[in-house]
């Protein structure tokens, strides 16, 4: 029989899942509403807000930490401007997390994933980076069609 994990161990792990089940209610929450915004053309539809980026980027990166602990996840913010975006907080999460996770999941193990923020006076550019399989250049016209999936070749 296993011995009984300390009162505070068991919190911390208990406070992880937490954390783990309300993200995941919040996917399930985007998943649901995403016929809503799939769909839709124009900018009024969107939540559009002034948003820290930097902190949204750190908070997609500790989600897929703590999903796949065995992931090395690099964050790096290179901006002397103010760290605020105007953007939809909703969409932006769920697009950086797919980048994140399909980068992860298709990294060899061990390899970093690397998760790079630059802003200057022209605007601000995100980067994630791996050193995965890639793409097939036949593939990547495709990318932006809806619920299509690259596969081939591709076991996570």
């Amino acid at each position: 029989m296993r011995d009984a994990l300390p009162p505070e161990v068991l919190e911390e792990r208990c406070e992880k899942i937490r954390a783990a089940v309300q993200r995941m209610t919040h996917l399930m929450d985007h998943l649901l509403d995403s016929s809503h915004w799939l769909d839709s053309t124009t900018p009024a539809a969107m939540r559009r807000t002034d948003l820290p980026l930097a902190a949204l980027l750190h908070e997609v990166c500790e989600m897929h930490r703590e999903s796949t602990p065995s992931a090395r996840i690099d964050e790096c913010v290179e901006t002397d401007e103010p760290n605020s975006f105007f953007g939809d907080a909703r969409l932006l999460f769920q697009a950086f997390s797919n980048l994140v996770g399909n980068a992860v999941k298709y990294s060899p193990p061990g390899t970093p994933v690397s998760v790079r923020m630059r802003s200057d006076a022209d605007g601000v550019s995100v980067t994630v980076e791996d050193r995965g399989m890639g793409i097939p250049e036949r593939d990547i016209e495709r990318l932006f069609e809806r619920y299509w999936n690259c596969t081939e070749g591709r076991s996570p």
